[in-house]
C-alpha cells in the first residue's frame, strides 16, 4: 500500500520579522536625513521673527516722524529723543536709530531715516527713508 504524505502548506501572508526590522531601519534613516532640514527651518524662523520685529519698529518710527508736525524743530526734538532697545519675542535686543536732514530753504522736504540693528552689531536689520514736507524751521 502506498502511503501518501500530506504536506501542509504554510501560508506566506503577512510580514516576517526581518521585513519589519528593515522597514523600521529605513524609516529611521529618513528621519535622520530630515534633522538638518528641521534645524535650518528653525534658524530661519528665528531670523524672520527678528527681521519682522525690526521692520515693525522702523514702520513705527516713520509714522512717529510723520506725526510730529510740519516744522524741522519738532522733527529735531523727535530725532533727539533717547531710544531704548526693544527686546523681541526671541530675546534679541534691537536698537533703533533716527537721522534727519532738514532742507536749506522753506517750505521744503526733510529726509528722515529710521534704522534698526541688533544691539552691539553694526549691520542693520531694517531701514527706511521717508520725505516729510516741512513749512518752516521753527
Amino acid at each position: 500500500m502506498k502511503s501518501t504524505l500530506h504536506t501542509k502548506y504554510v501560508s506566506e501572508n503577512g510580514f516576517g520579522m526581518i521585513e519589519i526590522i528593515v522597514s523600521m531601519f529605513l524609516i529611521a534613516l529618513l528621519a535622520v536625513a530630515f534633522i538638518p532640514l528641521l534645524i535650518q527651518t528653525l534658524q530661519v524662523s528665528v531670523t524672520n521673527t527678528t527681521v519682522a520685529t525690526a521692520t515693525q519698529l522702523v514702520s513705527d518710527g516713520i509714522e512717529g516722524a510723520r506725526a510730529q508736525g510740519d516744522t524741522c524743530a519738532t522733527l529735531q526734538l523727535w530725532r533727539d529723543e533717547v531710544l531704548t532697545p526693544t527686546i523681541d519675542d526671541r530675546g534679541v535686543s534691537l536698537q533703533p536709530e533716527r537721522t534727519l536732514s532738514c532742507p536749506a530753504a522753506y517750505p521744503g522736504v526733510a529726509e528722515v531715516t529710521v534704522t534698526v540693528a541688533e544691539t552691539g552689531h553694526a549691520d542693520s536689520l531694517a531701514s527706511a527713508v521717508s520725505l516729510i514736507f516741512v513749512k518752516a524751521a521753527v
